[in-house]
């Protein structure tokens, strides 16, 4: 029995001296260069060429390699010499992966307060379902989509008025829809050979974001074949200018070409994403005009008849 004891005795020494560099965080063997941060991969400790752990200057660090052709990419966790802990992913020696959290079908994604309640929840659908955000804390930006509708034409009773402005010549007529059985409404009647135009104006907020001015134009047609061109021309007019500043010509990026309905008189939605205004910034009056292409000389228009145009949503983002 006492031969026993004594081998057992040798055996566990030999494993613990054999552990030794482990427990003392040594490199033992493997490619990596043990650089600081997460610069390098140290390759010390294989189980079954997936999972190693190692020992760098990092002091403590874990790493969980790829196999076969990813064999050079490793998740990595480590303390940093500001004595937190950090995740990062390695491509070789260098940071370049993207960071990917997969979740299972009705599972959710979710950071716990000390009390262990979710207090930031995303769920496998994508929806954000628990957070608390304040945009008006420092460092915090949010960035919404705000939205202002342009009706072109008021009736009382059967009379129709315009509601923004007109030039003299070439404006849109004024009308109220014939189908006003349920509800009182009007629309502005484009020509279909001459460009007409309505002018109106707005102001661009403080929060405004370059570049994201939109529109989309709700209209309809007697006709039920062609195409209507409608446009949004917009020009900034900033403090100590001129009020009647030049509106940029008609172009692609402030026009849209719309197909009429097979159906008379349904409606249509016609939408610019991102309406071209260069001169665009916040914290400025906007004047804009709202018009038919009539002849044709940005995009498309071949629709016979009036484009009887009901209202303008001009959309834009801004950031809170």
């Amino acid at each position: 029995m006492k031969r026993v004891l004594v081998g057992r005795d040798i055996a566990l020494f030999a494993v613990l001296i054999g552990s030794l560099p482990f427990l003392l965080g040594a490199t033992v063997t493997g490619p990596g260069g043990g650089a600081g941060g997460a610069s390098g991969l140290d390759q010390n400790f294989d189980l079954s060429g997936g999972n190693l752990i190692t020992g760098s200057s990092e002091a403590k660090r874990f790493e969980l390699y790829g196999a076969g052709a990813q064999s050079a990419k490793a998740w990595v966790g480590y303390v940093g010499s500001d004595g937190n802990f950090y995740w990062t992913c390695l491509d070789t020696t260098v940071d370049n992966c993207d960071k990917r959290t997969k979740l299972i079908t009705g599972k959710s994604f979710q950071i716990l307060n000390n009390g262990g309640t979710g207090i930031f929840v995303v769920s496998e659908s994508g929806g954000l379902t628990t957070a608390t955000i304040d945009c008006s804390l420092a460092g915090v930006a949010c960035t919404i989509t705000r939205t202002k509708e342009f009706e072109f034409v008021a009736c009382q009773g059967a009379v129709a008025g315009h509601i923004w402005n007109t030039p003299a010549a070439n404006a849109p007529a004024a009308a109220c829809d014939a189908d006003n059985t349920n509800t009182i409404k009007g629309y502005a009647s484009f020509d279909a050979t001459t460009d007409e135009t309505i002018y109106a104006s707005m102001f661009l907020p403080p929060g405004y974001v370059a570049g994201s001015l939109g529109v989309t134009f709700i209209w309809k047609a007697a006709a039920t074949t062609g195409a209507a061109g409608l446009c949004m021309r917009a020009v900034r007019v900033p403090d100590a200018a001129v009020s009647d500043a030049a509106l940029p010509a008609q172009g692609a990026g402030n026009c849209v070409s719309d197909t009429s309905k097979g159906t008379t008189l349904q409606e249509n939605h016609a939408s610019i994403a991102a309406v071209t205004c260069t001169s665009c910034v916040a914290s400025d009056e906007l004047k804009i005009a709202f018009e038919r292409d009539a002849n044709g000389s940005a995009v498309t228009d071949d629709m016979t008849g009036d484009a009887h145009v009901i209202k303008a949503i001009v959309s834009w983002k801004e950031l809170q």
